[in-house]
């Protein structure tokens, strides 16, 4: 499931170091080629989210798997806690969707991980989530083809998805997961 290479001791010291210094990494190539096709390949029965005022975007049914469980043990080794998950969420954005920051919308302590299911991505379409302290973006998360964006957030962080513009040829597929 996980791609072999992230389980090497040397890369997870890397990551560990790189995400107690910065808060935040990308992991490239993060699921094995059969793992990735099957996920992008499962069809979730989409519902769409709409408040003009706060967000516009498709939320998928999706169910506790042993991905997350994969995910989270990863996790919780590079960390060395135990986390809890509070939600788990799959999400498709396209052209005009979007969500916005509000006043009442903080990150909670903990994590925020962002896999990303989609194929392909350019940054000019727009689409990037972006983490915002004390209103300063502190981290932009692109969207790039299997990789898995882990960020430690706090009850003074606030996120948004930034809106997907009319150049955008393909969709935006990702599994978010709020770990505590």
């Amino acid at each position: 499931m996980i791609n072999k290479m992230y389980n090497e001791s040397s890369v997870r010291e890397d990551i560990k170091l790189t995400l107690k210094q910065q808060g935040a990494i990308t992991l490239i190539d993060f699921l094995d080629e059969e793992t990735i096709k099957e996920l992008r390949e499962k069809v979730f029965p989409w519902k769409k989210q709409y408040n003009p005022l706060r967000y516009s975007f498709k939320e998928g049914d999706f169910k506790v798997s042993e991905i997350t469980e994969e995910v989270i043990e990863f996790i919780e080794e590079l960390i060395k806690k135990k986390v809890k998950v509070g939600s788990v969420k799959v999400c498709l954005f396209e052209n005009k969707d979007y969500t916005l920051l509000t006043d009442n919308s903080f990150e909670e302590e903990g994590f925020t991980l962002i896999l990303e299911l989609n194929e392909y991505w350019r940054k000019d379409w727009g689409g990037f989530t972006s983490f915002i302290k004390e209103n300063e973006e502190i981290q932009r998360m692109y969207p790039i083809p299997n990789s898995l964006s882990v960020i430690q957030t706090s009850k003074a962080m606030k996120s948004f998805v930034k809106y997907i513009n009319h150049h955008a040829t393909s969709k935006r597929i990702f599994i978010e997961w709020k770990l505590k």
